[in-house]
């Protein structure tokens, strides 16, 4: 009985959340990895793998 309420009260608390999306710009995600040493094409693929993750915003084109 104790294990349902619970779960119940965790469902109401993310359900309350809102999720405002990826909290990162490209345009870090790029400096970032400028700074450890990548080259801009490898930066962008990898930053282009996180923003299909939603790790970060997509790049303003």
């Amino acid at each position: 009985m104790a294990a349902g309420g619970l779960g119940a009260s965790a469902a109401v608390a993310q359900a309350a959340a809102p999720v405002a999306g990826p909290p990162w710009p490209y345009a870090d995600c790029l400096k970032a990895t400028k700074q450890k040493g990548e080259s801009p094409s490898q930066g962008r693929r990898h930053c282009d793998q996180l923003v299909q993750k939603g790790w970060i915003k997509p790049p303003n084109r």
